[in-house]
């Protein structure tokens, strides 16, 4: 017959254990945009694997040093974020942004990008991180609409 408080205690570490690692998605704060390098639009146009890379030559995990203002996070860097993603700006609403970026997504946000996929890009401090919001999300009308109120009223 098995230990059940074994068991039971076993199971709690182990949540507990897997939502210490969990990555965490990173969103912008309504009214709270002022410390964004840069704001726009963009569209997917590459993406790195870098999780593949270090696999393929030999690397191991990882943790990733964090910008200023970004919360530090250690990862499996074979299939978990950060995902640099290659943005080509459409609409800027905020910063000079006139070339494709390379950006790690802040955090986790989403782990199936494709090619041409459309968001509103939080630059962080430093340029290579964002908090990205993207057109499959309910919110990013919701994020277009205040961003262009913004701009009207510069």
């Amino acid at each position: 017959m098995p230990n059940f408080p074994a068991v039971l205690l076993f199971a709690a570490l182990t949540s507990v254990a897997s939502s210490a690692h969990a990555c965490h998605v990173v969103q912008p704060i309504p009214g709270d945009t002022d410390k964004f390098e840069a704001i726009f639009i963009g569209e997917v146009t590459g993406i790195r694997l870098r999780g593949y890379e270090n696999r393929e030559l030999g690397k191991h995990d990882a943790c990733e040093v964090a910008e200023e203002g970004v919360e530090s996070m250690c990862f499996n860097i074979i299939s978990d974020p950060p995902m640099p993603v290659f943005a080509l700006p459409r609409v800027v609403f905020r910063g000079d942004v006139k070339d494709v970026l390379e950006l790690d997504q802040a955090g986790c946000n989403k782990p199936d990008i494709s090619m041409k996929d459309r968001a509103i890009f939080f630059v962080n401090p430093g340029g290579h991180s964002a908090a990205i919001v993207w057109e499959s999300r309910p919110e990013f009308n919701d994020w277009v609409a205040r961003l262009e109120a913004e701009a009207d009223e510069r």
